[in-house]
């Protein structure tokens, strides 16, 4: 049997939608894999934990994983939005905590999983940092691509992805030092 490490970063307001999505994706999983399953948290409530562990099955495990400690190093210069709440970074650190990992999948916890994840994972990466799909929202108007361009820096506006279906080779995050790059910026 192979395993399929599946991310998630969550606070206690997504619960139900992470129950949703953690649900549909056991319903898409293989009887020949292993899904180990990681939520990414800063405290959330005991009851909340449990209500996910539920969800455990013979080939998927849920393990918990509080990122209260990193987030300590950054502070208040988290930018954030009224739409977007520190969660949102935690996926950036999964490398560094994970170093026995080369590769692992990401997702949103307000997704809906229609297939075995594992087919995402057996995607063979190379040399790039991570797998992802160009975000059709961006594309669709100009105010949005000049967002993109104007606003975040990403030009052509067609290098803007989706974070929340990633696959992300861990081997290749480590040694491009991706956490490194992004204390830097908070550091000057």
């Amino acid at each position: 049997m192979r395993n399929s490490p599946i991310f998630f970063s969550c606070d206690d307001n997504y619960v139900p939608f992470l129950g949703v999505a953690i649900t549909s994706l056991i319903c898409n999983t293989s009887e020949r894999n292993n899904y180990s399953i990681y939520v990414l948290h800063s405290g959330l409530k005991n009851e909340n934990m449990k209500r996910i562990k539920a969800l455990e099955t013979q080939n998927a495990s849920i393990e918990f994983v509080d990122v209260s400690d990193k987030l300590e190093v950054y502070g208040r210069k988290l930018n954030l939005r009224d739409y977007y709440t520190v969660a949102i970074y935690f996926r950036l650190f999964i490398p560094n905590m994970f170093p026995q990992l080369d590769k692992a999948i990401y997702l949103d916890a307000d997704m809906v999983i229609l297939e075995d994840v594992a087919k995402l994972y057996d995607i063979d990466l190379h040399d790039n940092l991570l797998g992802g799909v160009s975000d059709a929202i961006i594309a669709s108007r100009k105010e949005f691509r000049d967002y993109a361009e104007l606003g975040c820096g990403i030009y052509p506006y067609t290098r803007y992805f989706n974070s929340g279906m990633m696959l992300m080779n861990l081997d290749a995050m480590r040694e491009f030092d991706l956490e490194g790059k992004f204390e830097f910026l908070f550091n000057t």
